[in-house]
């Protein structure tokens, strides 16, 4: 399969330039049309009933099953209403309806297939010029929602009376009451709040949304849904919600907010890429999920995305939700969509914070004096003479930590401008963030501009176009193993930092070869620099009553370049004789077009019908050269470029092309059956250019079912429940994340020695076998889950369970060698499984001027490997000396392999006793002999620890009162394990280092200790290999945000000429609890020393993540606590 032609152009200057008069004759007409057509609508429903002093809440319900329009109420509203006593034979609905509410101080108002139910206006009492306050007895009052916005139709009713009325269309309303009395305010789509009379006689009330309502919108592939409809697995993250604190990155906005996702900031370096992991590993390959950007799916690290630009995110988990993404969501999928412009005026929105971070913790680490002493206690038990002579001398030395870290500023505006007519709209915005990092020399910015519009020019037609442009730069220094932190902690207290005006390092044999962490991070002088413009248009068509057709192309543009020099210097000696330079750009393009028909109807206005079908093509193609020079004349930085370097390195020189495409058809039936019973099927096929012919298609069906109990007549009496849904999926996704081209064979350079006089001739030869059989893998899940809310919506539950199960995984097994290629080649043979429960509860109040919302969520999974292949031989994974992970048949996936420690010995007669242990000595570290053949070797290794959590959490809590605001939030894990390299370093003895404080309770006599081992320089017995020593427990609880904000006051806001203020301060990582010794519990996936902000890497199709670490703590940056002062402006 080969997809080729991209459209070159796309004109809009014809559709953004529309003179305002044709549309506004359109917009006439188009609404003259409209309204005509539900007045023919409405007037052709015919209605049968005789009814006698019944509740009107009865009559409603009789009918909304004769007309098949749904009625929106308040039930405090509607339960005061007078008795209802119609006879109606055949007659037309909206005169039923005005006999019926002839005498109700009620009003109704259609739209669609709604009829929403207000308070009947009362009108305002004329003021006197000469005196502004209100009358005697009456009590006015504003209702605004929780931005200050007023709310028009809003009802107050006085309580235990059937006295009310409505607000106008700036929010206010007069209403008789004395003091003591009760207000009952309500309003749709808000929760119904109870004010008491005070000796005051104006009051102003802030309302709180309502929980989940029914008629909640849920954005899902392709489309959105009404939450009462939804039959498959969506969470949808409030981006609004969070409006009001800073929010950075991604994975800030979603942490403990989203039941089932696992996210991991891997590393606290400014602009590092997370882990991500939706309902567990479902692949011993790639595991992130699909992204998709105002419905352009990406492959760039998703943190480049300004969070103040986005509106709704919503993370599809279950195969009914994820399926229209057929071959890549197999690992969920991550709907973002960015703010539009709504109709109105213009309105002018900045955002801005101001804050300091520094790390929250620091390793504990021995000063100048307790390592030497410690140095020379290990020599001597050794039988060696110390280096080191009158130690009190040496004072504390360097704390190498403080050296490297410092307390760093991050900062961050937003402008904004967004408003519109009845024809086009618009959201235009500017950003920059700016986040130095908390290890000198690291930083991170960001600068954004975006524009989305859409247009209406005719009465069938909507045009859109979002526009993205992002400019970003790092400064980045080495995080990996061997990077400034790990240096730091390594690092010997009794060398200085500084020697006179230039950097110090070790001088003699006995301080050892380590490098001057400061001095590595300062010549790191590495750079990336990503640029990226991202565009999705779309035009939709009514072709019919019933039928839209819509046509979207997508481009996702990025260049890159990353440059890193490496300097010639020396201190003392720590040297670098040669200078070196490694350089790397690439550009990519992907494109998506899509194309889609919407076919959408009720019928008798009880069967309610949407019918999808689509076709998607893309492309994606990206050229790169990568080239490493060194022996360069000098560091002066107008020399660092590539024609200055004098020597090429071996495999210096590279340069590819990478390309793939996808075709895709698809399609989605959804049948509603008077809001009771729901059912949805989709399916997708998908052809890959990653496969050969016989399996290029795959096709991914889904099935879902939804029963809304709280519908059925026996539910009418139970008044408390509001909701209550059943819902059932069962569906396959696929993955596609392998190589490019392992269905064929390969070939890469390669150098051949010909002649009498040797030289090296280039050539090509194999690099990998080729595999035609290679499929998809497919993941096979089943959801079954239950929604509901009562209290009026104020409490709600959700509750799932899972089965996730990946069938033909793609595994990499060895070739022989007989075969002549020197590689691995991609196989389908192993499968994984993960089950699951999902839980999640919201609670909201509202008592006078304090509202409060709560909401917390759990999760838990376990994870088990069925196969691995005909031989289910495990899948390991070497990371760090001897530590590895594996993945073995019947557990969990990357499990810790290594030594079971099992305490020390503590006499020579309990070695004699124990299992061979070559090397061994009292105060040696004794291991477990786990197949009893009374050695200890290589075949004692077991299974040490498990990287993934037995349970996550998140609980999220609001709290308002009066013009203060206050947002608490905490998220952590429980039960994961973490293998702790900072800890290992701090007790390699062996090693000219620095070491942990937890070495001064060392061994030093039977009894003494039976934790750590003896202090040795030499450790016979291998102390340090792999093993339960070094595995801690990973389970943490973080107060990860706290934010106390205050608006100003409406008074204030006029008379300053302002739509809204409002200044706030917070916390960010506030407080963590823990047992980890190490920097920081969360832990992600160790990635390679070339990871950049694009979350990319020169070995092109590769993920940057080093597979099967999760869990390893590689001594990486940890996140750090930042306290921020802010203000938020708003003027119209």
């Amino acid at each position: 399969m080969h997809l080729n032609g991209i459209p070159r152009s796309v004109s809009w200057e014809n559709v953004l330039t529309r003179k305002v008069k044709r549309v506004m004759k359109l917009t006439t007409i188009f609404l003259i049309v409209t309204c005509l057509q539900v007045s023919a609508s409405t007037n052709a429903q015919s209605i049968t009933m005789s009814v006698k002093n019944k509740p009107l809440e009865k009559v409603l319900s009789e009918l909304r099953k004769q007309s098949g329009f749904r009625f929106i109420y308040g039930k405090e509203l509607i339960s005061k209403a007078q008795p209802v006593t119609i006879m109606a034979k055949d007659e037309p609905f909206t005169e039923v309806l005005d006999r019926i509410f002839r005498d109700q101080q009620l009003n109704y108002k259609i739209a669609d297939n709604y009829i929403v139910i207000s308070a009947r206006p009362q009108p305002l009492p004329q003021k006197d010029k000469a005196s502004e306050a209100p009358d005697p007895g009456n009590v006015s009052g504003k209702i605004t929602d929780e931005e200050g916005h007023p709310l028009e139709g809003a009802t107050v009713q006085l309580k235990g009376t059937r006295n009310g009325t409505s607000t106008n269309a700036k929010g206010e309303f007069v209403i008789k009451a004395n003091p003591g009395d009760v207000l009952i305010i309500s309003y749709l789509g808000f929760q119904t709040k109870e004010i008491v009379v005070d000796a005051q006689s104006t009051v102003k009330v802030s309302m709180v949304a309502a929980i989940q309502t029914n008629n909640e919108v849920v954005v899902i592939g392709y489309g959105t849904t009404r939450k009462a409809d939804l039959t498959g697995a969506v969470s949808t993250v409030k981006v609004s919600d969070m409006a009001k604190m800073p929010v950075a990155r991604l994975d800030q906005a979603l942490q403990g907010q989203v039941p089932g996702a696992q996210i991991l900031q891997n590393n606290g370096a400014p602009g590092s890429p997370i882990s991500f992991f939706i309902r567990g590993a479902g692949t011993i390959g790639n595991t992130d999920p699909l992204f998709v950007v105002d419905g352009v799916p990406t492959k760039i690290n998703i943190n480049t995305l300004n969070m103040a630009d986005v509106e709704s995110i919503s993370v599809l988990k279950d195969a009914s939700a994820a399926a229209m993404y057929g071959s890549r969501a197999a690992n969920g999928v991550v709907l973002i969509v960015t703010k539009s412009g709504k109709t109105g005026k213009t309105k002018i929105d900045f955002d801005a914070y101001y804050g300091l971070q520094q790390a929250w913790k620091k390793l504990d680490l021995l000063n100048a004096t307790q390592w030497a002493t410690v140095r020379n206690a290990a020599l001597k038990n050794d039988n060696l003479p110390p280096d080191w002579g009158n130690v009190d001398t040496l004072g504390a030395g360097t704390n190498w930590q403080n050296a490297v870290f410092r307390t760093a500023p991050i900062q961050s505006y937003n402008l904004s401008a967004s408003g519109g007519n009845d024809k086009t709209s618009y959201f235009l915005s500017a950003g920059n963030f700016q986040q130095k990092g908390i290890v000198r020399y690291s930083g991170y910015e960001r600068n954004t501009l975006r524009a989305n519009v859409s247009s209406t020019p005719g009465a069938r037609l909507r045009l859109g176009n979002n526009f993205t442009f992002s400019d970003i730069k790092s400064d980045v220094v080495p995080t990996e193993v061997a990077g400034v932190l790990k240096n730091a902690i390594l690092a010997l207290p009794i060398i200085p930092v500084y020697r006179g005006n230039r950097y110090a390092g070790p001088s003699t044999p006995k301080e050892g070869t380590g490098a001057n962490p400061l001095a590595q991070a300062a010549n790191a002088n590495s750079t990336d620099v990503l640029r990226r413009l991202t565009n999705s248009m779309f035009a939709e068509y009514e072709l019919l009553k019933h039928l839209k057709l819509k046509s979207s192309l997508g481009l996702d543009v990025v260049t890159q370049e990353q440059k890193s020099f490496s300097p010639t210097f020396a201190y003392d000696n720590y040297i670098n004789t040669v200078s070196g330079l490694s350089q790397y750009n690439s550009n990519s393009m992907d494109w998506v077009w899509e194309n889609t028909a919407t076919y959408k109807n009720s019928f008798k206005n009880k069967h309610f019908l949407t019918v999808l079908l689509g076709t998607s093509a893309e492309n994606f193609k990206k050229n790169y050269t990568y080239i490493t020079k060194t022996g360069f004349p000098g560091n002066d930085p107008n020399l660092q470029y590539p024609d200055n370097g004098s020597i090429v390195q071996a495999s210096g020189v590279q340069g590819n092309t990478e390309e793939w495409s996808l075709l895709s058809y698809f399609g989605r039936l959804d049948y509603n059956f008077r809001d009771k019973y729901i059912f949805s099927a989709n399916v997708r096929v998908d052809g890959s250019s990653r496969f050969g012919a016989a399996n290029r298609y795959g096709t991914f069906p889904s099935f879902a079912a939804g029963w809304n109990i709280r519908e059925e007549k026996f539910m009418q009496n139970a008044h408390f429940i509001d909701h209550l849904k059943l819902r059932a999926s069962w569906g396959q996704l696929g993955n596609q994340e392998i190589g490019l081209y392992s269905f064929t064979s390969t070939l890469s350079p390669y150098y051949t020695t010909f002649g009498q006089t040797p030289a090296a001739a280039p050539g090509y030869a194999p690099a990998s076998p080729p595999n035609p059989a290679v499929k998809w893998e497919t993941t096979t899940q089943t959801d079954i889950g239950l929604e509901l809310s009562v209290l009026d919506s104020r409490l709600a539950f959700e509750v799932d369970y899972y089965t996730k199960k990946t069938n033909d995984m793609l595994l990499t097994l060895p070739t022989p060698l007989s075969s002549g290629y020197p590689n691995t080649s991609f196989t389908n043979a192993g499968s994984v499984k993960n089950t699951g429960v999902e839980f999640s509860a919201t609670y909201r109040k509202s008592t006078g001027d304090f509202n409060y919302s709560v909401s917390a969520n759990f999760s838990a999974y376990k994870n088990e490997v069925i196969s691995l292949g005909p031989l289910n031989q495990p899948v390991v994974n070497n990371l760090f000396f001897d530590f590895a992970t594996s993945s073995n048949v019947g557990y969990p996936m990357y499990q810790f392999y290594g030594y079971e420690a099992e305490g020390l010995f503590q006499s020579q007669d309990e070695i004699t006793k124990h299992a061979t242990q070559t090397g061994a000595k009292p105060g040696d570290v004794k291991f477990r002999d786990i197949n009893n053949d009374g050695v200890i070797d290589a075949k004692d290794r077991t299974f040490i620890g498990n990287p993934f959590p037995k349970f996550t959490y998140g609980l999220n809590a609001n709290f308002s009162y009066r013009n203060f605001d206050c947002f608490i939030q905490l998220q952590g894990a429980q039960g994961n394990k973490v293998y702790n390299a900072a800890r290992f370093w701090g007790m390699n003895i062996g090693e000219t280092v620095n070491y942990s404080t937890d070495v001064l309770k060392s061994w030093n006599g039977e009894g003494s200790s039976n934790e750590i081992p003896r202090l040795t320089t030499q450790d016979p017995n291998n102390n340090k290999r792999a093993s339960t020593r070094f595995v801690e427990d990973g389970s943490y609880m973080r107060i990860k945000n706290v934010q106390i904000g205050y608006t100003m006051p409406e008074k204030i806001l006029n008379k300053i000429k302002l739509r809204s203020l409002r200044v706030y301060m917070g916390a960010n990582n506030l407080l963590t609890f823990t047992k980890y010794s190490g920097f920081d519990p969360e832990v992600g996936q160790a990635f390679t020393s070339t990871t950049n902000a694009a979350g990319t890497t020169p070995n092109l199709g590769s993920s940057n993540f080093v597979r099967g670490s999760l869990g390893f703590d590689q001594v990486s940056f940890p996140q750090a606590r930042t306290f921020t002062f802010g203000l938020q402006l708003g003027i119209q």
